[in-house]
């Protein structure tokens, strides 16, 4: 796990998680001691566990971690380079009532890494209510920009 949020970051030491930093400025991931097998999943690999299937609170956990919102474009993004985590939020987006198209990139990340990344974009006012309502952000920078998307975008 590693993540660059540090409101995420504050959560999770709340909560007791040991983290420590890593190369990148403003990185921080939980400490290789403190991983058990089940945590080391590759991210190409990554899916939504069946348990999980349709539930609005792991999908605000993944947009929480790996998503966010365009302001300029009013859209609700989520990024991963999991082409199965892909087709699952989009998927379990729909069960909400929530439309969103899947859009491949091919990137270079800072780590080394060339691939594709995949980017599940729900638009529009009603998709973006629709998420609000039943999905939303739990960070709060997050929270904020959604409101201010739907502020600015027409309604109907």
């Amino acid at each position: 796990m590693v993540c660059f949020d540090l409101e995420i970051i504050q959560k999770m030491r709340a909560e007791g998680t040991i983290l420590t930093t890593r190369g990148t400025a403003g990185c921080w991931g939980v400490a290789k001691r403190y991983w058990r097998p089940g945590l080391q999943h590759g991210a190409w690999t990554k899916d939504i566990p069946a348990e999980y299937e349709g539930s609005a609170e792991f999908l605000s956990g993944l947009y929480d971690t790996d998503g966010t919102c365009n302001r300029r474009q009013g859209e609700v993004i989520l990024n991963t380079v999991s082409t199965g985590l892909a087709i699952s939020v989009q998927r379990n987006l729909h069960y909400w009532g929530i439309v969103a198209s899947r859009r491949q990139h091919k990137t270079q990340g800072p780590n080394g890494y060339t691939g594709t990344v995949w980017f599940v974009v729900a638009s529009g006012k009603r998709n973006l209510e629709l998420f609000q309502k039943h999905i939303g952000f739990q960070v709060n920078r997050k929270q904020l920009w959604l409101q201010a998307s739907l502020d600015k975008l027409p309604t109907g």
